[in-house]
């Protein structure tokens, strides 16, 4: 029999954090129920009480969970920006802070896998993303911040930028020294210059 103890909100967060732990450091094979109810000395049973649809069901409360860290993510380095421009270079640089490397990468080298409801929590999320920041390029065009561009192609580029930025922190640490110190020496540093050059090009002004 289940104890009542084991049927509060606070045993599911739990839960979600070390499906959490274990998705992120190996996929979806490492998520593993009977790790989880070990490390949480909790029953099986217990842990079907709150996820009757057991593995399947605890990723897509990881992967909700992943939508809303990065959407909060993005909300709060665009939140008192002056103009539409430092809105995106914020967005680019929080990455320096809080990465989100493996999660979404693994995500999508499983797609295949996943069954449609979780695939659709998938899309959920990265459909969120792409809303929160096409409204920025929507505004910054309409303003006269920034030329007439097609934004779903913007927005498609920009999240390219974003993602080399996440890469460049995962293999800073393995490239050689005398090519690491041709790079700024902190993240943001080297997260800044990557948006300059992405947002003004690399043509000469005044060249035809």
């Amino acid at each position: 029999m289940i104890k009542a103890d084991l049927r509060t909100t606070d045993t599911k967060e739990r839960i979600i954090f070390e499906a959490r732990q274990l998705y992120t450091a190996g996929g979806y094979n490492h998520l593993n129920l009977d790790v989880i109810a070990k490390t949480l000395k909790i029953t099986r049973p217990a842990l079907y009480f709150h996820f009757p649809g057991g593995k399947e069901q605890l990723l897509r409360e990881v992967i909700k969970l992943f939508g809303t860290e990065i959407g909060e993510q993005i909300q709060g380095a665009i939140k008192n920006c002056p103009d539409v421009v430092s809105q995106l270079k914020n967005i680019i640089a929080s990455v320096a802070n809080r990465p989100m490397i493996d999660s979404r990468e693994v995500c999508l080298a499983e797609i295949d896998d996943l069954s449609v409801e979780t695939r659709q929590e998938l899309y959920a999320v990265y459909q969120n993303v792409t809303r929160i920041i096409t409204e920025i390029f929507e505004k910054g065009i309409e303003r006269g911040e920034l030329r007439p561009v097609n934004p779903s192609i913007a927005v498609f580029s920009f999240m390219g930028l974003y993602q080399q930025v996440e890469q460049f922190i995962r293999m800073r640490h393995y490239l050689p020294q005398e090519l690491t110190s041709t790079y700024p020496e902190d993240i943001k540093g080297f997260a800044d210059n990557l948006f300059d050059l992405w947002f003004r090009g690399i043509k000469e002004t005044g060249s035809a």
